[in-house]
């Protein structure tokens, strides 16, 4: 079995092999880890989070995996992604309170990875510190003990290539003037995000789609900007060899700089990779 590094190297892991899938919009991945994060993050959950998962998070805090599945009862179970540390309740392994209520999950834990019914989480009813990893399915009533630790858990990932990949697709088309009444309007966050995810791959001036995005980061709905940033930055990777003035991107790597929500400002570093 390949371990995750080979060497500690000014402050990032040398990988053995591949683990993160390096998506440009990776919903999946939040801002930098800092100290100060991790601290607030470990007060809110009231736990010590392993050493290895802390480190692992400095690399890449969360995000989707190359090595999308784990090994349980000789059947493949997907774990496509790492959730990383949030700096709000809703980010992360911050959802886990949350989660907990919602789903009926075991107290003493915090979740790692998992979506609905069934998830993998650190097991703190095992032990406070470097505790073992299970993975719960709620609706099967089943629950296993998986990894002694989060490393040996990160060891046991495997990359599967049967597992679905699959692209979202808009469930309409839209024509721009239709894009800039629902932004305008700006109270209907399905025909927002639809319209944004449907110019991901159409055709349309960039400069234009850019200018609506830019309204779309003052709306006060937490979920709308985060979505629509995410399908912005499909279309910047998708457009890239096309964008010969950067101004566009500059303005809106600006309006993100500083946004109130995380799940936007994490594309800032991103923007400016295009723009340099």
């Amino acid at each position: 079995m390949a371990v995750l590094f080979l060497m500690k190297e000014k402050g990032d892991f040398v990988m053995g092999d591949r683990l993160w899938e390096h998506e440009p919009f990776d919903e999946y991945e939040l801002e930098e880890l800092t100290q100060n994060l991790l601290i607030k993050a470990e007060k809110s959950l009231k736990v010590i989070l392993p050493d290895f998962y802390v480190e692992l998070m400095r690399t890449q805090n969360g995000g989707r995996l190359f090595k999308n599945s784990f090994k349980i009862n000789k059947k493949n179970v997907i774990a496509d992604h790492l959730l990383g540390i949030g700096s709000r309740k809703n980010e992360g392994i911050l959802i886990t309170p949350y989660m907990i209520k919602e789903w009926g999950l075991p107290n003493d834990i915090v979740l790692i990875s998992g979506d609905g019914h069934s998830w993998f989480f650190l097991d703190y009813r095992q032990k406070k510190e470097d505790p073992c990893v299970t993975f719960i399915d709620t609706e099967e009533n089943f629950e296993i003990i998986v990894a002694n630790n989060f490393k040996g858990f990160i060891d046991k990932l495997f990359r599967d290539g049967k597992v679905n990949e699959f692209e979202l697709i808009s469930e309409s088309s839209y024509t721009t003037g239709q894009l800039e009444r629902v932004v305008e309007q700006g109270d209907d966050p399905f025909l927002i995000t639809d319209s944004f995810l449907y110019y991901s791959v159409a055709d349309c001036d960039f400069d234009w789609l850019v200018s609506q995005a830019l309204i779309v980061m003052d709306n006060p709905d937490e979920f709308i900007a985060p979505e629509v940033m995410a399908y912005m930055m499909k279309k910047i990777a998708n457009t890239e060899q096309k964008i010969s003035n950067k101004d566009s991107l500059v303005s809106l790597a600006e309006k993100i700089k500083n946004h109130e929500s995380v799940e936007v400002r994490k594309y800032y570093t991103s923007i400016l990779n295009y723009i340099n």
